[in-house]
């Protein structure tokens, strides 16, 4: 860092040192540079067996890549600038007239070079056992490949496999494909390729069928499954929810032998509209609206029914106290029901085990599950945090969904309307392996609290708090 500038700086300009002219000093060294240029070797083949192959893994990484054509388009730059370099070696003369566009005939020696580098090391037997003359003690002992699927190498020094359809009108690339195999990111991109732009989408079968057309990949049902389960596309259209968990202890209130109606739970239906003679009608013009209100018993499943001719606070309070002189009555079946009920409730439902048997963490990227709309419509959100039950496992989750005003929304959800698409980003790793949860009582904000409330929720929460005070 300089903190003083030079001292020519402080003067008047007109007495600044004029510029020095180098251009001529530097044609001079770069003709010096080219009468002395040095002899130098460019080579991307790099093997010590017996038939030659392009190392391009030594000079591309393909785990860096996520898509086949982006892999083989760097690979055929890398691969035309190396043959512009060695020409320009060799003749001592500038080559830019060569073509700056890339051709079919580039993209194809590029996947040509990645199909020899990925059959190098697996198939390295089978190579050096196709390429040398073989006695007759070796014809009998030959790899397990050469034998399975009668290979040979072709004039491009690619293994291919033989068979027994020559004969066919089928395509020679189909008659004999191209060996490799499942354990490759090439051959994972190349099989992402194809389910995404050969098939577009579709299943196992279809992605393995036009694979087949070209290559055959050893284990290559497997390979195929494992990609069509990490496409994002499919999971939105097809993937399956976390599996439950199995169910746990019942709450207290289900199983406790207080009154029945001790614990109630309670919700409205309606509106019923009545004219003025107390006869239901159909339509709503100069009648009156009157609702039905249904108070559930936890413990006994018992249901009890209760008009209210409107929703203000005196009408509920008089059909509660209406409500409790009918569980009088009620008394007498407890005994009935520790004896039938209860104890049925031992019995646990077995669970059907989804084809999803991935656990949910913190950071999955899930759609949210709705009945009522098509799933296309489904929206996207984040696990933020587990809600875990008293057993330890967790059967709920909070999730963050964006709004249309960018403000972030928090919902609770249960783990079987998630539906996980995306996996985690890396840095989220280390806070799947020790997830924070939050206690399942905390205050969390849920589709109910983000509606409008009627007035008479409003009076009767005003009501309940001044009678708790």
């Amino acid at each position: 860092m300089w903190w003083n500038g030079p001292s020519f700086l402080l003067r008047p300009k007109a007495e600044w040192p004029k510029p020095r002219p180098v251009q001529e000093e530097n044609e001079q060294v770069l003709q010096e540079a080219k009468r002395n240029a040095p002899e130098i070797t460019h080579s991307m083949a790099n093997t010590s067996s017996d038939y030659p192959v392009a190392n391009v893994e030594m000079i591309i990484d393909s785990t860096r890549y996520s898509t086949l054509t982006k892999l083989l388009r760097v690979t055929a730059l890398v691969m035309k600038f190396t043959s512009k370099v060695k020409n320009r070696v060799k003749s001592k003369e500038n080559c830019d007239s060569v073509q700056r566009e890339l051709t079919a005939s580039e993209i194809n020696d590029a996947e040509i070079a990645w199909i020899k580098s990925v059959q190098a090391k697996p198939f390295e037997n089978e190579i050096r056992y196709l390429a040398r003359k073989k006695t007759k003690e070796e014809c009998l002992s030959s790899p397990k490949y050469v034998t399975q699927f009668g290979l040979y190498v072709d004039q491009q020094g690619i293994v291919r496999c033989g068979g027994r359809i020559g004969n066919s009108t089928l395509s020679s690339n189909c008659i004999h494909p191209i060996l490799l195999t499942s354990r490759h990111h090439f051959v994972e991109l190349l099989i992402e390729h194809t389910h995404k732009h050969t098939v577009l989408h579709n299943g196992i079968r279809d992605t393995l069928t036009a694979l087949r057309e070209r290559f055959w990949v050893i284990r290559g049902r497997v390979a195929v499954k494992k990609v069509i389960r990490k496409c994002v596309t499919c999971l939105k259209h097809e993937g399956s929810s976390y599996g439950p968990q199995q169910p746990t202890d019942l709450p207290n209130t289900r199983v406790s032998d207080d009154p029945p109606f001790t614990h109630v739970g309670l919700d409205f239906a309606g509106p019923i509209y009545f004219d003025s003679k107390g006869t239901e009608t159909v339509t709503n013009h100069s009648s009156k609206k009157s609702y039905v209100c249904l108070f559930t018993c936890s413990s006994t499943r018992a249901l009890h029914l209760e008009l209210c001719r409107t929703l203000n606070v005196p009408d509920f309070l008089s059909l509660t106290r209406r409500a409790r002189h009918q569980r009088n009555v009620l008394i007498q079946l407890t005994e009935q029901w520790k004896r039938e009920y209860l104890t049925s409730l031992r019995e646990q439902s077995t669970l059907k085990q989804k084809n999803n048997t991935r656990e949910i963490s913190i950071g999955d990227i899930v759609l949210l599950k709705k009945e009522s709309t098509a799933r296309c419509m489904w929206k996207l959100a984040k696990v933020v945090e587990l809600l875990p039950g008293s057993d330890g496992k967790v059967r709920a989750a909070i999730v963050k969904v964006a709004n249309s005003d960018k403000r972030p929304i928090y919902l609770r959800r249960v783990v079987q309307h998630l539906i996980p698409i995306e996996v985690k980003a890396n840095n989220d790793q280390e806070t799947q392996k020790h997830p924070p949860v939050v206690n399942p009582s905390s205050p969390v904000v849920t589709d109910n609290e983000l509606r409008p409330k009627r007035n008479a929720a409003i009076i009767g929460e005003i009501a309940r708090r001044e009678r708790d005070t």
